[in-house]
């Protein structure tokens, strides 16, 4: 535990200490985060020999029993190996054979009573919170940089407190708006600074575009598997998803799509072109100039969703179809929940040639969101330093990656297949056929295990040998242990 925790329990009233106690962690614990930290770093390269019991007793000052616990934690996270008469050692790390998943399987047995129930979807989201949980799609606190949001959100409130009494109108700050329009260059758009809709998230500024070129009973073209919050965003509006095969590395299928577009079945497209969820696939450059060309040559709006496309490595990987759209067919929506500040819920659309529609429909059915949230997040926008919060929130993801990949390697059944995208914190798992995800969860969540099923991100039930793994919350040794522990019961529910 760090100097600045302790400082922040003594500050706690008296009511909370017995509570605060008994989630600090125990010794064992500590001594393994240390290994395990100087392991990730290359302190302890692989193979090499750890110190022995007795001298990790005396370097850390614990007893016998409280280092051999946390020896076998370490073993138990598949981080080091006991060897006979020698001692611990630095795990080898597997190699890792990169199988992307394959295409139309996971089709649900007609047996099998397709998705989950209310209540274990709520015990499923809470436990995606939780430290042994793998379900969200967000990076925690830790890789946050939570003091210079604070500050930011107390000089905004310091500066415009006094709009907090009041209802604001228009299309949001322009000091905000500028930001993001500054922001975007980065991904090769030059967005018209006045034409950009501050909204409540990422999700509202996709309604708002489907609620501009679409109409109850409109089909819209989704990827598949696609992101669940689109598909039932699709439902909840009377839209219907139309899924369009998805190849797992180069995105959706645009022979597919052009053939529904030639038959007039689909009025808008909805897609992550750059890092998709839940495949992590990523369109060429070529795909995404062919995508724009569809939209203008069939009149039809592509909504662009840009969420994930600070979290790419490579930066021609982060282009946007609307940077190589020559005539207003892409609508651009995106937010800064997944990189920056997942509290302030903000996000934004440019409509390209719909602006003017976007503004009267905005001005009869939504409101603008807090002044002052959008000013702690332009400040934050426009602070030096947001390069280099990327770019080491991109490495620790990818080594995250990278660990989650090879932990599945060796405790997963033979068979198993596991996505690689160039960035972001999902990895999709395909198990072999005939594994089931749904019972997979069953006996996971007893164990405080949690992932997302595959079989959310279809409207079809399919995927469900499949699942999702969120990588961005906590991680050490304790998680490592917690997906080598799935791995295990997938194991032993192949038999």
């Amino acid at each position: 535990m760090t100097t600045t925790s302790r400082q922040r329990e003594t500050s706690l009233a008296p009511a909370n200490r017995s509570t605060e106690r008994a989630k600090r962690p125990h010794r064992y614990e500590i001594l393994a985060s240390a290994v395990a930290h100087a392991i990730s770093t290359g302190a302890l390269a692989a193979g090499e020999r750890l110190p022995s019991v007795r001298e990790l007793c005396r370097q850390h000052s614990v007893s016998l029993s409280t280092a051999m616990q946390a020896m076998r934690c370490l073993e138990d996270s598949g981080l080091v190996e006991a060897r006979p008469r020698s001692g611990f050692f630095v795990l080898q790390r597997a190699a890792v054979q990169v199988h992307a998943p394959a295409l139309g399987v996971g089709e649900p047995p007609a047996s099998r009573s397709p998705g989950l129930s209310a209540s274990s979807r709520a015990e499923l989201m809470d436990l995606a919170n939780r430290e042994h949980g793998f379900g969200a799609a967000y990076v925690g606190k830790e890789l946050l940089e939570t003091a210079r949001i604070q500050r930011c959100m107390l000089k905004a409130v310091q500066d415009h407190g006094s709009t907090l009494a009041r209802f604001e109108a228009g299309s949001g700050h322009q000091a905000l708006q500028r930001a993001v329009a500054q922001h975007t260059l980065r991904f090769g758009s030059k967005l018209e600074w006045q034409s950009i809709h501050i909204t409540s998230g990422c999700l509202e500024a996709i309604s708002l575009a489907l609620r501009t070129v679409t109409v109850p009973g409109s089909r819209v073209a989704i990827e598949t598997p696609t992101f669940f919050g689109f598909s039932e965003l699709l439902a909840q509006m009377g839209r219907v998803a139309l899924e369009i095969p998805t190849h797992p590395v180069e995105g959706i299928n645009l022979d597919a799509l052009q053939y529904a577009m030639e038959q007039g079945h689909v009025s808008a497209v909805l897609l992550s072109p750059a890092l998709s969820n839940p495949l992590g696939s990523s369109m060429p450059l070529a795909q995404r100039e062919r995508l724009a060309a569809l939209a203008a040559r069939y009149k039809i709006a592509v909504i662009e969703d840009v969420v994930w496309n600070d979290l790419i490595e490579q930066p021609q990987l982060r282009t946007t179809v609307q940077a190589l759209d020559r005539e207003g067919w892409v609508m651009l929506c995106g937010s800064f929940t997944k990189t920056l500040a997942p509290g302030l819920r903000l996000g934004w659309l440019h409509a390209g040639r719909w602006s003017d529609a976007v503004e009267g429909l905005r001005s009869h059915t939504m409101s603008r969101p807090t002044e002052v949230l959008e000013l702690t997040l332009a400040r934050l926008l426009k602070q030096g330093g947001l390069e280099r919060h990327h770019l080491k929130l991109r490495s620790v993801l990818e080594s995250r990656r990278a660990y989650a990949r090879e932990i599945i390697a060796r405790t997963f059944p033979r068979g198993t297949r596991v996505s690689d995208p160039p960035g972001g914190m999902l990895l999709w798992v395909e198990m072999p056929e005939g594994l089931d995800s749904h019972l997979l969860l069953e006996h996971a969540l007893p164990e405080r295990l949690s992932f997302i099923p595959g079989t959310l991100f279809s409207t079809k039930q399919r995927y469900r040998n499949c699942l999702r793994l969120g990588l961005g919350g906590r991680w050490g040794w304790q998680q490592h242990a917690a997906l080598a522990r799935l791995g295990a019961l997938a194991c032993k529910l192949s038999g």
